[in-house]
């Protein structure tokens, strides 16, 4: 999880010290949160592998 967090981290951070920057470490942030999405998200349904397994392990 440290990958997805410490990125927001380093932004309140930087907030935090100077908060005329909100605006851009907002729009880095939306820009790090949807990238994220887009590399780690899972598929919302399982594939047919998925449920033969889960079927094996049910038994």
């Amino acid at each position: 999880m440290t990958i997805f967090y410490a990125p927001i981290y380093m932004l309140l951070t930087i907030c935090d010290r100077e908060p005329e920057r909100e605006e851009e470490a907002l729009k880095t942030m939306e820009a790090h949160i949807r990238q994220f999405n887009k590399l780690y998200a899972r598929d919302e349904k399982p594939s047919q592998d998925n449920k033969k397994r889960s079927r094996r392990n049910t038994k």
